[in-house]
């Protein structure tokens, strides 16, 4: 049994509800099963569900310390009047790292997950040289894939960058596949799941559908995510209006948990074809990971996060960026080749199997040991 050891998370959430949030609350789970007692600080407003920890909601907004100093020194006060006591302190959402770019009293670790790990490196002055010196300070700095890790590189080279892929939540057995939702029309079936923004590239697949269309007329692709960017949005619409694909696209939003396990197990193929916009990436890709636990064979895209998670050829496949011929070519080939797409499938179940955030958590617990020189080298 490892020793006992005390973190404190500093996080957004510990709610399902965004891609920090999920993260949380995963390796939270996680981390109990390996001996780690944790005590998390949240933002203000975030609520505080039951998992048997201490959790004060006492921070500013994720993005507010990178242009408000009012919000950072807020964020410094509220984690160095609480680190007495802890062992370790981890940064789970890139932007509070902030608060250790000062004298920090204790040894602490950085997740960078994707956009936010390199934006804060590209932002004011003070923010670039307070955000690299945190990085610089930091015991270790995980990545949550090599492409995260070469981005965090080109802006900033480090040595003590090391690559944690991202952690899954184990699919619940007793879910009810048999309650009633909206109608899910279509055969077959695709679906993207993530916030509708442009880096998701959701554009990129509405222009290769009108290919696949020609060979399946009655595919219906499902659009499911946070629809608050507006403009985004209308872009979609627009597009699905102009190429005359109203019968064939669904845009969700959000929906709750019942219905999306639904479309994850009505689905034939799970697409999302990421593209690099300007400094925002897609740094892994969980809804991967989630897809293949269902079973499903997944499409994404080359030259980001989503290289980790999908294994060309192996539980999916990979496109070119913003290349919706190629798109549709490798959808053509997963809708074909009913078999090979099965395989694939089963393939990605293995894969989310071993990202259980049990066994994920193993990999950071034995992080903190070798940071804190407790593993005996």
């Amino acid at each position: 049994m490892p020793r006992p050891l005390r973190l404190l998370m500093v996080t957004w959430e510990l709610q399902p509800d965004s891609g920090w949030g999920r993260y949380s609350l995963g390796l939270v789970r996680g981390l109990r099963e390996h001996g780690v007692e944790v005590v998390a600080l949240t933002a203000r407003r975030a609520s505080t569900p039951d998992l048997g920890i201490e959790v004060i909601p006492c921070l500013s907004t994720p993005l507010s310390p990178l242009d408000r100093p009012h919000a950072l020194a807020w964020n410094m006060a509220q984690v160095l009047r609480r680190v007495r006591g802890f062992d370790l302190v981890h940064f789970v959402v890139e932007p509070y790292a902030l608060a250790a770019s000062t004298l920090f009293p204790r040894p602490y670790v950085i997740t960078v997950h994707g956009t936010y790990g390199v934006v804060p490196l590209r932002g004011n002055p003070a923010t670039r040289v307070l955000f690299a010196r945190a990085l610089r300070r930091a015991r270790s700095v995980v990545c949550v894939s090599k492409f995260t890790r070469d981005r965090v590189c080109q802006a900033l080279p480090l040595d003590n960058l090391t690559v944690i892929n991202n952690g899954l939540e184990p699919l619940d057995p007793r879910a009810d596949v048999g309650q009633h939702h909206e109608p899910i029309g279509g055969d077959p079936v695709l679906i993207g799941v993530g916030g509708l923004k442009p880096r998701k590239g959701y554009h990129v697949v509405l222009d290769a559908l009108p290919r696949v269309r020609e060979r399946y007329p009655n595919v219906h692709y499902y659009v499911v995510g946070d629809d608050r960017d507006r403009k985004y949005v209308d872009g979609l619409r627009a597009s699905i209006r102009s190429l005359g694909l109203e019968g064939n696209v669904t845009i969700t939003g959000r929906v709750d948990d019942a219905y999306l396990d639904v479309l994850y197990r009505r689905c034939d193929v799970f697409v999302l074809t990421p593209v690099n916009s300007g400094a925002a990436f897609e740094g892994f890709g969980l809804t991967y990971l989630e897809a293949g636990a269902y079973g499903k064979p997944v499409l994404g895209s080359y030259n980001c996060g989503a290289e980790d998670a999908v294994r060309d050829g192996e539980n999916g496949l990979l496109a070119p960026q913003g290349d919706a011929d190629e798109v549709a070519t490798r959808l053509l080939r997963l809708l074909d080749d009913r078999e090979a797409a099965a395989r694939m499938g089963e393939r990605g179940r293995e894969i989310a199997v071993a990202r259980d955030w049990a066994n994920v958590a193993g990999e950071y617990r034995a992080l903190y040991d070798r940071v804190l020189g407790w593993d005996g080298s």
